[in-house]
């Protein structure tokens, strides 16, 4: 399906030199091509094909003249064969009723390439380069799950899955945007303290915020959760309510000025959240999961946010549903499909860090949240680590040719179809499936979509579905983080916090509780090795060692090397000082 010229350049009598070469011949086949495509495209009358057909006549010696002719009646036509050919590759109604969704035609045969949805236990990866059919491939498997039952959340990047309103069976799905979405980042998902854990890691990485800003975001978040007795059931703050909360600490007496500039450094983050979303996170509860599943699919339009926005909201919304997933009663039977257009905006190089990782958990452990991910990209390297493991995989024309190396590799290539990656054309991709040792090279299907929906007809046909979400009711959420709550946040203990912890450890939700517990196990059990300590304490080496850090730090602990002078490590004894005794009496 390339529209490279499959006209022979030259019709040789026998020798190779120049002065062979039959022109009289050469023209004639031109001619015969030229009618060719335009009796297939249909456009045998059209005056561009007239005059090109009375040009190669006229000037049949004139090989570059002739040569120029044919590429431009090739240009002009292949597009319309081609829209053409899909046509009647269009989507069979049979298929919606099936229990298969069919990615495409095999080239060359009637036989499609389908996978078993009661199998169907893997991720889909699609890449290509701009214009070769990924977002056309998405919009035609979309549908099917629908068909199926199969709930689908898109994040659309190029507003291009909300012309899915016009096929059969999507009319009910729900299209919101930043006229329409509302959504609380501090609304707990889970516990309160993991979920603060989680929303300051995952800003600190996509807005670039240094750890102290982050500590005290942290800190003054969980102030305002037990002003607001959040574990209590009442009404989570909003980002709005902490920007007061921050403003007030700001004019607080006694504040020292250094401690006012790292405070107004939080304020100008937080106020920078906060106008970037505009209205969007300017509410105290978002959209339940429960009330947004009555619809068929629901997609979240993100091409105005840049990419930091982008990943960070992103990575909220999969949070909530790792979390409907964890408590499913069906985990293992897929429940959901998760669309993501343009991967590397939460999975590329530019968003490492915990947050990242945590996507990239949820990817490769699907299967048992009952979701399933259909991600599409232009290609990237650092994205081909975890997406081999994906049950299916296509891959439409690349040049680059790493690009190629690394997706002949992915899908067990071998010479001959490494060769075909550069010829691929528009709609025609191999695939690969886990089932298979081989790929196959299919056209896709062309999707039912008809027209684009402009943004006006959008937020008429949002309005009275939008209107029917109560956003300030209990929902599913909010039911289930008042069930997984077992820990209060006192005054006492944040000011302990404060005191004994210059950056709170990620690696537990309760540090000062996992500091106590060391040094009481120290205070008990002199004498006893430092990887003996971690043994009985259940601690992690890195988490112990932060443990140990902070003690050593705030001064309540000593630690004795002691070399044995046999090969190996030294041994590494811990011991209370007397700021530790204290501690310890008062405790």
């Amino acid at each position: 399906m390339t529209v490279g010229s499959n006209f022979e350049k030259f019709s040789h009598t026998g020798s190779s030199t120049k002065s062979t070469i039959d022109l009289r011949s050469y023209a004639q086949k031109a001619a015969d091509y030229i009618n060719e495509l335009a009796i297939e495209a249909g456009a045998e009358r059209e005056k561009f094909v007239l005059n090109a057909l009375a040009v190669v006549r006229a000037f049949s010696r004139n090989h570059s003249l002739i040569k120029h002719q044919v590429r431009m009646v090739e240009q002009r036509l292949w597009k319309r064969i081609e829209e053409k050919r899909r046509e009647n590759n269009s989507l069979p109604s049979d298929l919606f009723n099936g229990g298969v969704i069919t990615i495409g035609r095999i080239i060359d045969s009637n036989m499609d390439v389908k996978l078993r949805i009661e199998q169907f236990s893997g991720n889909q990866t699609s890449y290509g380069t701009f214009g070769m059919g990924k977002t056309e491939l998405n919009l035609s498997l979309i549908p099917q799950f629908i068909a199926l039952g199969i709930r689908v959340a898109v994040f659309d990047v190029a507003m291009d899955y909300r012309n899915l309103m016009q096929v059969s069976g999507c009319e009910n799905g729900l299209v919101i945007n930043h006229y329409d979405d509302w959504f609380n980042p501090l609304e707990p998902i889970g516990s309160p303290e993991d979920h603060l854990q989680f929303i300051w890691e995952i800003t600190q990485q996509d807005f670039s915020i240094r750890d102290e800003t982050k500590e005290m975001l942290f800190n003054f978040s969980a102030e305002l959760y037990h002003k607001s007795k959040v574990n209590n059931g009442c009404e989570p703050p909003s980002f709005n309510d902490l920007k007061k909360f921050v403003q007030e600490k700001l004019v607080r007496p006694g504040t020292k000025t250094a401690e006012k500039n790292k405070i107004r450094t939080a304020l100008r983050k937080l106020d920078y959240i906060i106008r970037s979303f505009k209205g969007m996170a300017d509410c105290r509860r978002g959209y339940s999961l429960d009330q947004l599943d009555k619809h068929s699919f629901i997609s979240y339009e993100i091409g105005d946010l840049s990419e930091d926005k982008r990943s960070w909201y992103m990575k909220l919304k999969c949070r909530q549903y790792q979390r409907q997933g964890l408590i499913g009663e069906e985990r293992h039977r897929v429940n959901r499909v998760i669309v993501v257009d343009e991967a590397k905006c939460v999975f590329g190089k530019s968003r490492i860090g915990e947050g990242t990782n945590y996507i990239k958990d949820m990817y490769t452990k699907s299967r048992s949240l009952g979701c399933a991910w259909f991600i599409s990209d232009q290609f990237a390297t650092e994205l081909a680590g975890f997406t081999r493991a994906a049950s299916c995989f296509v891959s439409f024309q690349h040049s680059v040719p790493k690009e190629i190396r690394e997706i002949s590799t992915a899908m067990g290539c071998n010479e001959g179809q490494r060769q075909m990656i550069p010829q691929l054309g528009r709609h025609v991709a191999l695939v690969k499936i886990a089932e298979y040792p081989y790929p196959f090279r299919i056209m896709t299907y062309k999707s039912k979509v008809q027209r684009h929906i402009t943004d006006a007809e959008l937020k008429m046909l949002m309005k009275e579905k939008v209107a029917q979400l109560n956003s300030l009711g209990s929902g599913f959420l909010r039911e289930k983080t008042v069930r997984v709550v077992s820990r209060n946040i006192t005054d006492s203990s944040i000011s302990r916090v404060r005191a004994l912890t210059r950056t709170l450890p990620t690696v537990t939700t309760n540090p000062l509780e996992d500091l106590e517990r060391l040094l009481k196990y120290v205070n008990g059990h002199p004498e006893v090795k430092l990887t003996d300590i971690y043994k009985a304490l259940s601690h992690s080496a890195r988490k112990g060692d932060a443990l140990k850090k902070k003690a050593l730090d705030n001064g309540l602990i000593e630690e004795d090397v002691r070399h044995t002078g046999k090969r190996g490590r030294p041994t590494k004894v811990l011991k209370l000082t007397e700021e530790g005794l204290r501690y310890i009496s008062a405790k």
